[in-house]
């Protein structure tokens, strides 16, 4: 995994790459091929040691979650896809879905 990052243009991309890909998260990728829309993504790290996978009792600390994923490409036994923070230049605008004051919660600003 290369992790997403910023500069000072914005967020950057990183990448994901999955090996030897089950038969259930290939048939899911391979259902958003056409999707015109980013899929929201959690990555949550485990640490497991050789022999104990009992003892794994949750993720460690440094997950990432609130990714986007742009791009998938899948072949017979991988996944790798194109994960990246969303770019806060397009959320919490003024107006449309994603806005930060509404009218009912900042009255003022309407006036």
């Amino acid at each position: 995994m290369i992790g997403p990052g910023a500069d000072s243009d914005g967020p950057t991309e990183g990448k994901i790459r999955i090996d030897n890909v089950s038969d259930l998260l290939h048939g899911l990728l391979k259902g958003a091929i056409g999707y015109d829309q980013a899929i929201r993504v959690t990555i949550r790290f485990y640490r497991v040691l050789p022999g104990q996978i009992d003892k794994v009792a949750g993720p460690d600390d440094d997950s990432f979650s609130g990714l986007e994923m742009t791009a998938v490409e899948l072949s017979a036994d991988s996944a790798e896809g194109t994960i990246a923070w969303p770019d806060g230049r397009q959320q919490n605008v003024p107006s449309g879905p994603d806005t930060f004051f509404d009218r009912s919660s900042y009255p003022a600003l309407f006036t």
